[in-house]
């Protein structure tokens, strides 16, 4: 029930949500500030965000930025209630209007005013459910919008409230952060290794080095000894340094995937003239120990900026961090939806960005190749409900493909006990596997009841050759999104390069990380940052990647940043086909680009 051109898009689809309601009123009040109905609004092609600011809109910063996350095309991405909405409105701020540079005083309103502005937003709300399109209303909702905007930009000094929320972890983490004096990666300590560790914690730099090139010399393909070998042939020499969070501990092959980009990156940005250390940090993809990783990194003036963490919910738990810290942090591998709407700085900056594109983009590009290219139109969902990657990305593809004329007709959680069962019940054309990786074997046990009755199409969890080999047959035919893949890359030069240096075709992880230095490294050389150059560094490396004209081309593209952090992409299909020169005797293949 609504008018449809102010419903969100689950709402048109038959699915509200609690922040549909909230959807509708941040549209009414852009229809009332702008003047322009929703259909006469650009939507963004890829993120399918709805861009209103172009307009000649006299409204604060932050204002606009909190009808912007009202309005966000994904439920997860936008305030989950009114009081969430509130609280976003009562927070310290810096209101400049946006198409003014005159600067104000930041401000925060007393509760009485916030009752007008209460009032303001139930008159809108009103107009909503009942009058909304009645003349002799408008101006009236128009004037409380404006007087809600007013109540931001208050001219009278008040002392800014000091946010609390749940207090930080305080756990040591000294044992999972290291410059090369320890080693992380348990699995791989060898003697050479061992007693390069010994050498560097002597600062005898010589040995260390001549150690660790025997190592790399024995196996090649370990990252995080040439992040140590470069450490140490820079010694004491002043240079930039940045930090790589991975999650060793809890999925030692994908933090090695990650730190291979890092540590090609350092080699080629060395071998060039700029010196950059690299520290390496265990997060193990848990949040608390993450958090705390965070807050020691940020102690350290010496690092310019972080790339990582690993995982959407790391992620998700240390943005807020780095941001109120004011270290910019690069996250190569978190595609979560939320990551996007972070709560930021009270002064509107953004710290935290990533090199792969969101859940959303990958989401549209399944829906749209399950419609167009199968010529599929119904679908049951796998997902995982305890995973904000997993749920996100459910979500993404699920709106999608409702809103673009297919249907799901069952949704199974796979958190859920017996989750892979009574697959012969399910009527759908496709099944969609968008597992996380706590939850990968439920999918190949799924894939397997399948018994190859149905197409399977899934998300880049499934991009994982072990799986491959354990049930590459029962997966044969299906297709996959990943961001990158090295046969597809336009940048054929960066796959020799990493070929040559590792001696295998990376993946996305590798790729991505590499991208997230490059990102660094440009943005430190357009805002001369010095190293050792401390907060300040740290503030100018911000500012310089939120500019509109900041670019930088990388192994997977040029990369750009949306205001929210995030960047516009492909999403590459892959499909599992037979290969008898793979090890598992299946392999991926690209399918076509979205």
């Amino acid at each position: 029930m609504g008018t449809p051109q102010f419903m969100s898009p689950e709402q048109a689809a038959g699915r509200p949500e609690y922040s549909s309601d909230l959807y509708s009123l941040g549209l009414t009040a852009i229809y009332l500030l702008t003047g322009k109905w929703p259909r006469e609004l650009e939507t963004d092609s890829q993120t399918r965000e709805i861009v209103w600011r172009n307009h000649d809109v006299k409204v604060s910063v932050r204002f606009a930025a909190i009808l912007d996350k009202a309005i966000r095309f994904h439920p997860l991405s936008r305030f989950v209630t009114a009081q969430e909405m509130l609280a976003a409105l009562e927070e310290p701020i810096n209101p400049v209007l946006s198409t003014s540079d005159e600067p104000k005083i930041p401000v925060i309103t007393s509760r009485k005013n916030w009752t007008v502005y209460i009032f303001s937003i139930a008159l809108i709300t009103l107009g909503i459910t009942s009058f909304l399109f009645r003349n002799q209303l408008t101006s009236l909702m128009k004037a409380a919008v404006n007087l809600a905007d007013a109540k931001l930009n208050t001219d009278v000094l008040q002392v800014p409230k000091r946010q609390t929320g749940s207090p930080l972890p305080n756990v040591d983490v000294s044992n999972y952060i290291s410059e090369g004096d320890r080693l992380l990666f348990a699995n791989i300590a060898t003697p050479d290794k061992q007693a390069a560790v010994r050498a560097i914690l002597a600062k005898d730099f010589k040995t260390a080095a001549n150690k660790l090139e025997a190592v790399l010399k024995a196996d090649r393909n370990d990252p995080e000894s040439l992040i140590y070998l470069n450490n140490a042939r820079l010694s004491s020499a002043e240079s930039l340094k940045i930090a790589a969070v991975v999650p060793i501990g809890d999925n030692p092959s994908a933090a090695a995937e990650i730190l291979r980009g890092i540590a090609q990156a350092q080699d080629e940005a060395i071998k060039a003239g700029v010196p950059l250390k690299v520290v390496i940090a265990d997060d193990a993809n848990d949040e608390n120990r993450a958090q705390a990783i965070a807050q020691s990194l940020i102690k350290d003036v010496n690092i310019l900026a972080v790339v990582g963490h690993g995982s959407s919910k790391t992620s998700i738990a240390v943005a807020p961090i780095y941001s109120e810290s004011q270290m910019v942090a690069i996250a190569p591998t978190s595609t979560s939806i939320q990551l996007a709407t972070a709560p930021r700085r009270a002064d509107g900056v953004n710290y935290f960005f990533r090199t792969i594109p969101s859940d959303q983009f990958t989401g549209t590009a399944l829906a749209r190749y399950m419609l167009n290219s199968m010529k599929k139109s119904t679908a049951a969902v796998f997902y995982n409900s305890q995973s904000s990657y997993s749920k996100s990305l459910q979500t993404a593809f699920s709106t999608t493909l409702v809103l673009e004329g297919g249907q799901v007709v069952k949704e199974v959680d796979l958190s859920e006990p017996n989750a892979t069962d009574n697959l012969d019940r399910i009527e759908a054309d496709v099944l969609v596997l968008l597992p996380d990786s706590e939850t990968l074997n439920s999918s190949l046990q799924i894939a397997r009841n399948n018994q190859k009755r149905l197409p399977i199409i899934g998300g880049d969890a499934l991009y994982n050759t072990d799986l491959l080999k354990q049930g590459g047959a029962d997966l044969n035919g299906t297709v996959i999104s990943v961001p990158w893949h090295f046969a597809d890359s336009e940048n054929q030069k960066f796959v020799e390069l990493s070929k040559n240096l590792w001696g295998i075709n990376v993946n996305w992880r590798t790729a991505m990380s590499y991208d997230a230095v490059q990102v660094l490294l440009r943005g430190r050389s357009i805002g001369k940052i010095a190293p050792n150059s401390g907060e300040a560094g740290r503030v100018m490396l911000a500012s310089t990647l939120a500019g509109s004209d900041f670019k930088v081309s990388g192994a997977t593209g040029e990369i750009r940043f949306l205001s929210s952090g995030d960047r516009n992409s492909n999403i590459v299909l892959l499909q599992v086909v037979p290969d008898t020169q793979s090890a598992g005797g299946y392999n991926f293949t690209p399918l076509n680009r979205f």
